[in-house]
Formats: structure tokens, C-alpha cells, sequence
């Protein structure tokens, strides 16, 4: 009896759960096996809410050394509000004024190493 008999022990009595865990894998082996081939189209999911308006953030305020909760919207709305907007031609000739060394430094992401 080597190290695999320790390892791998089959259960002496079949018992119920054992027998329903197999019949589960089993079933989920065909459900998989069926949308694969395109025979079994899943029931469609849960409609979750996608508006943010009931999930909230803890901010620090200012005014108070607590925690005040902020809902995600009003979050998401003031940084809007603060992120500038920026037409793709005028985002060109400032990166234009900088290779001159006339304009301010704007440095842009690119993906050659």
C-alpha cells in the first residue's frame, strides 16, 4: 500500500451526498458539453440594476473626522466636472508646440518600448 492508497481514498459506502455530487458533475459535464455545440442555449441570467444611484462610497470630509457616505453617482459626476475636455486637434498642436519647446510639457502614453 503506497503513498496513492492515502492520497486517493475511495469511500467504502456510496452514500447519498456522494452519489448526488457525482450526478451534479455529471450533469454539469452534458449542460457543458451541449452549449458547446450550440444544442443548449442557457437560461438567461439575473437583470441586475446597473445604475449606481443605491451603492455608496465612505468619503473623509473636511468638516467632520467621520466617514460620510457619498452615493457613486455624485461621486462620479464631480470628477467629471473636473477632468478638462480637450479636442483631439487642440491636444495635437500642443504636442506640436512642445517638440518646438514652445508650449507646456504634455507627455502621452505610448505603447512603443
Amino acid at each position: 500500500m503506497g503513498f496513492l492508497y492515502y492520497a486517493i481514498r475511495l469511500p467504502k459506502v456510496i452514500n447519498l451526498t456522494f452519489f448526488l455530487n457525482i450526478l451534479s458533475q455529471v450533469r454539469f459535464l452534458i449542460i457543458g458539453a451541449l452549449t458547446r455545440l450550440g444544442l443548449y442555449k442557457p437560461p438567461p441570467e439575473e437583470v441586475t440594476a446597473t445604475d449606481n444611484s443605491n451603492n455608496y462610497i465612505l468619503i473623509l470630509d473636511g468638516l467632520s473626522p467621520s466617514l460620510v457616505p457619498v452615493p457613486v453617482h455624485v461621486v462620479t459626476a464631480a470628477i467629471k466636472k473636473r477632468v478638462p475636455i480637450v479636442k483631439y486637434r487642440d491636444f495635437l498642436e500642443r504636442l506640436d508646440q512642445d517638440e518646438d519647446g514652445n508650449g507646456e510639457k504634455i507627455y502621452a502614453a505610448s505603447s512603443e518600448k
